[in-house]
């Protein structure tokens, strides 16, 4: 630590008893001839989970007696303060470095010594960060030495408010008495070939009372009778075994354990993996078939969903003939529910007013409580005073003890032919509002058309829904142009509170142009009012509002902002308090890939926050040609600044193969699939521009490709990986293609 003013504050002690540090029994200290007795902390501030400290405060710890000085035994070996990873929870080695020469001492009560850490340079502690207090060997006048290891987490803040709250179930050890059962198995433990002498190991952190601070990894190899333990990591959630042997299968065990009470007794295998060469390519473990009606050379994909429990599985088959009423070409949607055996077929849903080319089915998606089912049948007829056909409706589905039946369909308050309904659907988090867009309706009027709008539905039960509001573009509505743009973009918060629309040609100012905008309405008790209009913080005409989200905690709003010229820009808005957004920073990346079919560009969070995956590529010349090479780009934050990572490229480049047009983040975040639309495999025999998923892990060294997963059948222009999903446990990952769903077990990885 830098600097030598020391600055005391004068802080509020929280009290809190730590039965697990020291050994002392509280009470009035022994004299030093008798004392035989450890001293033992009975108080500390910062608090254990305490959050919104200053970086500026000091540690103080209070212990039950009188201490040695300070000056004759103590190093920063005894006080140690640790960086917490956002992502794994752990510790990050090395330590922060302290100036023992900076701690001293306080009297409290006449009995009781305070051991006071002062930071008094700025730099010591960052804002809106966890970190890890560890104390040991702390003396008292008798030389009687604390026992054990004791450790605390606590978040700083920014100007005394809590920005960052710490995780349920890191907390450190003080405070409550570490439980010898706590520990919970690791669950998730996967196993990779990466090569014919190395396996790459990936496992996530067990839910426990206790702080897992490290796990022991061992290794049995073919018919071996026992385990040989090959390492124990700190911090990390992934081993490379450079040590494999080709040819033979290897099996891992990943066990949990904390440096004061030890490992617990249950551990968890990882699949059985044998060390190869070469590209891996996977085919899927099961397929799905939609209706044998349903085969259309000119449907490029086969659209599914996932319940949010990932237990049940929605496909559409859009050209699929109905039995009752007979009506051909209507579309169905079939249902899955998940067993130990696979995928097995429960029922099949249709409309509720079937028409021949109706493409029911066009869009899915489940309520987040896993209830409702909505359905797009994107050419439905209306009869609403007036006959429009192909106007569409969105069809809700409620989940009963028998099955599913109807319950509800919505229409645009103003219907119209073809204008795109229920293109996108979103639900707010709590299920009882869905927000519908209708990229191409006009506006109240009928004066302007295919302005679009977002339409807001509230549920006040299963089976009736009623229209809130309509919600339309900020641009003026003098205008004549067609821009069929606004309703593509929409999200919920986390907390369903606040709804955030892009609105790319959207006009900011009378100079500027159709520069974009992204409209934030509020949700109160007397329903949803606009709340602000963001903007760039450089408009110029560059689609500001392409594409947003929010971070999966909620408190921050990701807006894209491309350029033909320039590239992409990403900018970043903080809630600062409830319904108040902030511009927070920006960044530039290189070109973003342009989604024709939903006219957009692709970004993600990974869902513990601390990822930002962009779609970007860059034109190389090659052989005097511009050719571009698309690739995925990462961002990692760290202390609230969004920093470049590194850049993922396909494991078999092609020029134009517009590889991480789509992509997707496991909800453990330890993978990442990536599509390739166009992509050569070499497996057995070459195909080129068959389309490819390639499936990239996280590493202690930054994401490490692992494997391809292709089709059970790989033909040119197959639309494999035209949508992708990981079921929520992260052990299923589901691939669409022409007339396929393709499910692949990651647990059980088929060569």
């Amino acid at each position: 630590m830098q600097g030598r003013i020391v600055s005391k504050f004068n802080l509020v002690l929280f009290s809190l008893l730590f039965t697990s540090c020291g050994g002392g029994s509280g009470g009035l200290p022994a004299t030093p001839a008798d004392d035989k007795t450890p001293p033992n902390i009975i108080e500390t501030v910062p608090s254990s989970e305490e959050a919104g400290i200053l970086p500026t405060d000091s540690i103080k710890i209070t212990f039950n007696e009188s201490l040695k000085s300070l000056s004759n035994y103590i190093t920063n070996e005894q006080v140690v303060v640790y960086l917490i990873n956002d992502t794994t929870g752990v510790r990050i080695e090395p330590a922060i470095q302290l100036d023992e020469t900076l701690f001293y001492l306080e009297t409290k009560n006449t009995k009781n010594d305070v051991l006071i850490i002062p930071f008094i340079n700025t730099n010591d502690l960052k804002i809106s960060s966890q970190y890890q207090v560890a104390i040991k060997g702390i003396k008292d006048l008798s030389d009687n030495v604390m026992l054990g290891n004791c450790s605390w987490d606590f978040t700083t803040g920014e100007n005394g408010l809590v920005t960052k709250k710490i995780t349920l179930g890191k907390a450190g050890l003080c405070g409550t008495q570490p439980k010898t059962n706590a520990s919970k198995q690791t669950e998730s433990v996967q196993a990779f070939s990466i090569n014919e002498s190395t396996v790459l190991v990936n496992w996530t952190v067990p839910k426990t009372e206790t702080r897992v601070d490290y796990y022991k990894i061992e290794r049995v190899i073919g018919k071996q009778s026992s385990f040989e333990v090959l390492s124990q990591l700190t911090s990390e959630l992934s081993y490379l075994d450079t040590k494999a042997e080709q040819g033979s299968k290897h099996t891992y065990k990943i066990t949990a354990g904390n440096s004061q009470i030890g490992f617990n007794n249950l551990s968890s295998l990882s699949n059985s993996v044998i060390p190869t060469n070469g590209m891996k390519t996977i085919k899927p473990t099961q397929i799905l078939l939609p209706d044998s009606s349903a085969n259309n050379p000119s449907f490029f994909e086969t659209i599914f969903t996932f319940s949010p429990n990932g237990t049940t599985l929605a496909m559409a088959s859009l050209y699929a003939d109905t039995s009752n009423p007979v009506i051909p070409q209507a579309g169905t949607v079939k249902l899955y529910n998940k067993t130990a055996s696979g995928w097995i077929y429960t029922t099949t849903i249709i409309s509720n007013t079937p028409k021949q080319n109706g493409k029911f089915g066009a869009h899915l998606t489940f309520s987040p409580d896993g209830t409702l089912l909505i359905v797009q049948e994107r050419f439905a007829d209306i009869s609403n005073g007036i006959n429009i056909k192909d106007a569409g409706s969105v069809q809700i589905f409620s989940k009963t003890k028998n099955g599913w039946s109807h319950a509800s369909t919505l229409i645009s308050s103003l219907p119209k032919s073809r204008n795109k309904f229920g293109e996108v659907i979103e639900f707010s988090p709590d299920s009882k509002t869905i927000a519908v867009g209708e990229p191409r309706g006009d506006d109240k009027n009928y004066t302007n058309s295919n302005f679009g709008t977002v339409q807001l539905f509230t549920k006040n039960s299963d089976y009736d829904w009623s229209r809130l509001s309509t919600i339309y573009s900020s641009r003026p509505l003098t205008s004549t142009e067609a821009l069929t743009t606004f309703g593509y973009a929409i999200k919920f918060n986390s907390t369903g509170t606040t709804l955030a629309i892009g609105d790319r040609y959207g006009v900011v100012t009378p100079d500027t142009g159709n520069s974009g905008a992204v409209q934030l309405f509020s949700k109160t008790v007397d329903g949803w009012f606009s709340n602000k209009t963001l903007t760039s913080n450089q408009p110029s005409s560059d689609r500001f509002g392409s594409n947003l989200t929010f971070s999966p905690d909620g408190s921050t709003l990701a807006i894209v902002e491309y350029s033909n010229v320039a590239g992409g820009t990403i900018h970043f808005f903080d809630e600062t308090t409830v319904d108040s957004w902030s511009y927070s920073s920006i960044l530039y990346t290189k070109k973003l890939n342009f989604l024709g079919r939903l006219d957009w560009y692709y970004f993600a969070f990974s869902s513990d926050n601390s990822t930002l995956a962009i779609s970007t590529y860059e034109l190389i010349d090659i052989n005097g040609v511009q050719t571009a090479i698309s690739d995925v780009t990462l961002y990692r934050k760290s202390f609230n600044v969004w920093q470049y990572e590194t850049t993922l490229t396909s494991n078999s480049p092609a020029p134009s193969n517009k590889f991480g047009i789509n992509f997707k983040f496991s909800p453990n975040n330890a993978m990442l699939a990536i599509v390739e639309p166009a992509g050569d495999i070499n497996s057995k025999t070459i195909i080129n521009d068959v389309g490819t998923v390639q499936l990239f892990y996280r590493t202690v060294d930054g994401w490490q490709y692992t494997t391809t997963l292709i089709s059970n059948i790989p033909s040119p222009d197959n639309g494999f990986g035209s949508s992708l999903e990981f079921s929520s446990d992260s052990t299923t990952l589901v691939i669409s293609e022409k007339g396929v769903i393709n499910i692949f077990d990651l647990t059980k990885l088929i060569k």
